[in-house]
């Protein structure tokens, strides 16, 4: 039996280094409800009407026209919960959960890191009295401070509405509830 060639020490390194940047990436993917959520806002915003043309016909873009202009929340997040609460930056996350059990130690460390760093907003949902779901939101994603309020959405009540201003998406609650957003209609 030969011994272990350079070539089999490399292949296994590379196989190592593939597997653990895999496992390592994975943990830094949001989760699919927030991309939906993240591209719902952006797909359904009103364009800025003060934005500077486009300089070249590179960044021209087309308009497209959404079906309706509403972020139907209750529709774009698979799992059940009771409620949805918006932190926004530098607020302290563990005061708004309104007394919701959640893993401490992940609310300690979310507490520091968007008191350090004003690009973190926080969305959360709630089933139960208990956080069943919570992701970083950043700010160039969209501002969500607008829609922050202490006592969160209930599926029947989050729906929002939102415009481009500055290059940023500002959100807003869409009032009356829109029956576009009911996740079933009767």
């Amino acid at each position: 039996m030969k011994g272990i060639t350079s070539g089999t020490v490399l292949v296994i390194g590379l196989a190592a280094i593939m597997g653990l940047g895999w496992f390592s990436y994975r943990a830094f993917v949001p989760p699919q409800w927030l991309h939906d959520l993240a591209g719902d806002i952006s797909y359904r915003s009103a364009p800025d009407p003060d934005a500077a043309p486009p300089r070249d016909t590179r960044e021209a873009k087309p308009v497209v026209m959404p079906p309706h202009p509403y972020i139907c929340v209750a529709k774009l997040v698979p799992f059940a919960w009771d409620r949805m609460v918006i932190v926004p930056s530098q607020a302290d996350p563990r005061a708004a959960m309104g007394g919701a059990a959640w893993d401490s130690s992940k609310a300690d460390d979310l507490a520091v890191r968007m008191a350090k760093d004003p690009r973190y907003q926080l969305v959360a949902f709630i089933k139960d009295n208990r956080v069943v779901a919570d992701a970083l939101f950043y700010t160039f994603w969209g501002d969500l401070g607008g829609i922050a309020r202490a006592e969160g959405y209930s599926p029947d009540t989050a729906a929002f509405t939102a415009v481009v201003k500055d290059g940023t998406h500002m959100l807003a609650l869409a009032e009356p509830f829109p029956y576009i957003c009911k996740a079933s209609p009767p």
